[in-house]
């Protein structure tokens, strides 16, 4: 049942963050009704409350999260389409969601000056996080990891490949980007690339680098290892036909 594997996954981020969840409100929704959902509630031993039939004000604050995400969601991936056409695709929305949402757990309030996330782990970050986020469905290129190991490759051969930022990843460090390869579509989460936030590349197609590369490389370049002392392999999807050829012989 997808309500209890997320009622288990948000259980699980809240007890990271120090926080014991013991009661529930939601809508009667059918989700919330179920004699799975009740059972586990039980075993639990917390408590849940429902809202009155069409009374949405019950649960304001969260009603209103909601609509904030989704709103932020809709326009990042209408600024995506109207920067990027070529890259338009309404199947990203769930990545256009979740990417909305982490905005809107980092972003700190005017009031408060605390971000959500803060309030909810009664803990500060140690620095602004917002400040280091990218642009949703930007254009990012993903370096060749042999050259950050400093060995060379090819003259010819491209340095980077060009992908879709597309948000951060949920199993590494928060700073980790998921890219979207543009001709294979598979999303993997990669360490090394050059952020195009401003969608300034979207007009280079050819071999040529675009007229800003150097000033992308100095001022958007990311390197982004969880262990310093050594590189990643290049994911499958990125290999052209040689590269996959030769990995699949050192299997």
């Amino acid at each position: 049942m997808d309500t209890l594997a997320a009622k288990r996954s948000f259980e699980w981020m809240a007890l990271g963050n120090g926080v014991a969840v013991r009661n529930y409100h939601g809508d009667n929704g059918s989700a919330f009704t179920s004699r799975e959902f009740n059972r586990h509630i039980l075993d639990m031993e917390q408590g849940f409350t429902f809202s009155g039939v069409g009374a949405h004000h019950q649960n304001g604050v969260a009603e209103r999260a909601i609509r904030t995400v989704v709103t932020r969601a809709r326009v990042m991936m209408l600024h995506a389409a109207l920067r990027w056409p070529a890259m338009t695709d309404a199947s990203l929305w769930p990545m256009a969601l979740s990417h909305s949402v982490h905005l809107w757990n980092i972003t700190p309030k005017e009031e408060s000056g605390l971000a959500p996330l803060e309030i909810f782990a009664s803990s500060k970050f140690q620095f602004p996080i917002v400040q280091g986020q990218h642009v949703w469905g930007c254009p990012v290129y993903v370096l060749d990891p042999r050259l950050q190991d400093g060995k060379k490759i090819p003259k010819w051969q491209p340095r980077s490949r060009r992908g879709m930022f597309v948000g951060y990843s949920k199993d590494h460090a928060t700073s980790i980007g998921c890219v979207l390869n543009v001709t294979t579509k598979s999303i993997t989460p990669q360490f090394h690339m050059v952020y195009d936030d401003w969608f300034s590349t979207v007009a280079n197609e050819g071999l040529a680098p675009p007229p800003n590369w150097q000033d992308l490389v100095e001022n958007a370049s990311e390197i982004v290892l969880e262990d310093p002392m050594t590189a990643p392999d290049l994911h499958v999807e990125w290999m052209d036909a040689t590269e996959l050829a030769k990995h699949r012989r050192h299997m």
